[in-house]
This record gives C-alpha cells, structure tokens and sequence, in this order.
C-alpha cells in the first residue's frame, strides 16, 4: 500500500511503527511522517499523541490488515474515535483470505462486511476487543476495500491533500 500511495504522488504519514520492522523502514523511504514507537513495546504517550495530531490533519485513515494485539489495541480505538468525529476511513479487507497463522483460511463467503469482520477476527488477539472496534467503525460508515487499486480510488475521492 506504500508502494502505491507514493507511486500515486498520494502524500501520506503513517503510524506508530516499530523501529525495525520491515514497514518502518520501507516508511521512512516513502512516507512524509513516520511515527516510530520502540520494538516490542506499548504504543507510548508521545506516539498516542502524535498520531492524534496527524489525525486532526489528516483527510482520510486508511487501516491496512495487521494482526491486532494489546500492543496495537489503542491505535484502533483512536481509529474509531476519529470516525466519530468525522474522518472518512477506508478499511482494506485481508488479501487472499489469509490470517497470520500459516495454513489458515477464511471463507469467502457472505459480503465483503462480513469478510472483513471474520478476517479482523482471525487477527484478533485482543479477546475479541479488535473485532469490536472493527464492527463500530463499520457502523459509522467506514469504506470497505479489497484491493490496493479500490483503497487509492477511495483516497482519492476523500483526500484533498492528506492521507494517514
């Protein structure tokens, strides 16, 4: 999605990364704004801040599949939050009906909402509190996607100069 927000000539910021993680540096090529956070540690106060920030300036989030854990629980809050208050957000569904265990599939079947809950459920190590946030940010009116060429005409739509 990088790849294709930079190739776009689609200014983005994007975060809170790992220090370390393949995202993070190909992020820090690509991205206007990395916002980093320490391997292996809780989003700190300082990156929950500055993700606040961009959000306020951004025009539109796009959440890409992750796995989400207690790690990364408060940036899908903050997600939530910021469709509350009005940010258009554009959920990408899990390409190939994959999980992050190796050998797992999720069905195909039903509609693309229902393809997105059961896939965030399959990456949901939070008790199911992931899903949950996901399921409300699909009750405020977020877009759902399932390819990177849909997620860029969305942003396109929304965005008249920012995207997060």
């Amino acid at each position: 999605m990088m790849r294709a927000l930079a190739d776009a000539h689609i200014p983005f910021s994007i975060g809170a990364l790992n220090i370390g993680d393949s995202d993070h540096t190909l992020a820090l090529r690509l991205a206007e704004e990395v916002i980093t956070e320490q391997p292996y540690a809780p989003i700190s106060e300082t990156s929950l801040l500055k993700v606040r920030q961009r959000l306020q300036q951004a025009d539109v989030l796009l959440l890409c599949p992750t796995a989400i854990g207690p790690g990364n629980l408060v940036l899908i809050q903050e997600a939530l939050q910021a469709a509350r208050d009005g940010l258009s957000v554009v959920l990408v569904t899990a390409p190939f009906n994959t999980t992050c265990a190796p050998g797992e599939e999720i069905p195909v079947e039903g509609s693309t909402t229902e393809h997105l809950l059961k896939s965030v459920a399959a990456r949901d190590y939070t008790g199911g509190q992931g899903s949950y946030y996901f399921e409300q940010l699909v009750h405020t009116g977020a877009i759902i996607v399932e390819s990177v060429g849909s997620a860029l005409e969305e942003i396109r739509k929304g965005a008249s100069s920012q995207a997060i």
